[in-house]
Parts: structure tokens; C-alpha cells; sequence
């Protein structure tokens, strides 16, 4: 079962409602698998549920290792020290861990995934699927190279390369 597909779980109102805990403990007395995706280290704080879960799966989304880049694109996002720190934290608890890099962002591919290696159990590629409906920030913050099937294929290649050379499982969506 997705924990979010669409809308990340660990939203700061996750802090006072407890909702995604709350889901979670139904999901796990249901039964049912699950499978998370968030941008946010608050996942850590139900770590111990998480991980009572047989074949649990979190996923965080991390698209760039440049902070000054991410912060213009998710200001909402935990930082990405913190979301690696999270990932190491689950994987170290046995809690199976996917990097998902994507929509890719302008950055280093080899850095960010010298900062993977070690805590994920792969990695998910893939580029920005609206390109028009994006255009218009990415240009206004001077990115717009950044939108062209050149760089998509690019970087593409750069984390398929980077990948391989720390032996990390990974699908390139694209």
C-alpha cells in the first residue's frame, strides 16, 4: 500500500495531528504492506513502527545535492543532509530505502550519489515530466536549460554511470 503518492505524509501538521501514525498503525494491524515517499526527516519519528512492518519500503525524494538549489525548489523539503541522515537511519534499522531523484534538478550527479551510497538499496531516476506547466520558474530562476531533453538525457547518463560504479540498484523511469 502507497503512504503517498501524491501529497508527502510528514507534513508539519503531522507534529500535532498524527494522522500518517495513526494510518500506519492501522495499516500494520491490518496487515497491509506499505510503501512511503516524503521529502521530510519526520518520517524518523515513526521509525520504530515503520520497521515492525514485514517488507516495508520508505522512499525520499531528493532531486539535487546543491542546498541553494533545492531550497528555491522545495522550501518546504527537509534539507538534504537531513533526508540522507533519515535514509542511513532506515536502512540501518533494516527498513528497505530507495533514493528517488527526480524531477532531476541542476547539480552534481556523482556527488549526490557518493552521498547515497551506503544507505540506499536503489535509486529511481527520473526528469521533470511538466515541463510546461514549469517553464516559467525554472527561466524566472535561471534554470531553463535545465528543462531541455539535453539535459535530461545528460544527467541521465551521469547518474546511470555513478550508480553502477557504488553498485546500487536503480531504474531509470525515462
Amino acid at each position: 500500500m502507497w503512504v503517498s503518492s501524491v501529497c508527502d505524509p510528514y507534513q508539519p501538521a503531522e507534529e500535532r495531528f498524527g494522522l500518517t501514525r495513526r494510518c500506519l498503525e492501522a495499516l500494520l494491524e491490518a496487515g497491509r504492506p506499505i510503501l512511503i515517499q516524503t521529502k521530510s526527516a519526520r518520517a524518523v519519528a515513526d521509525l520504530e513502527l515503520i520497521r515492525r512492518f514485514p517488507e516495508a519500503r520508505i522512499t525520499f525524494s531528493i532531486a539535487t545535492e546543491d542546498e541553494a538549489i533545492a531550497r528555491r525548489f522545495e522550501p518546504g523539503a527537509s534539507p538534504i543532509a537531513e533526508r540522507i541522515a533519515a535514509l542511513a537511519r532506515f536502512h540501518e534499522a533494516g527498513v528497505r530505502t530507495t533514493a528517488f531523484i527526480g524531477p532531476m534538478l541542476p547539480g552534481n550527479p556523482e556527488r549526490l550519489v557518493e552521498q547515497l551510497a551506503g544507505v540506499i538499496d536503489e535509486a529511481l531516476v527520473d526528469r521533470m515530466n511538466y515541463v510546461h506547466q514549469v517553464r516559467g520558474i525554472y527561466e524566472r530562476l535561471g534554470f531553463g536549460a535545465a528543462l531541455t531533453d539535453a539535459f535530461f538525457h545528460e544527467r541521465r547518463e551521469r547518474y546511470a554511470r555513478a550508480l553502477a560504479k557504488h553498485g546500487i540498484a536503480f531504474q531509470l523511469l525515462f
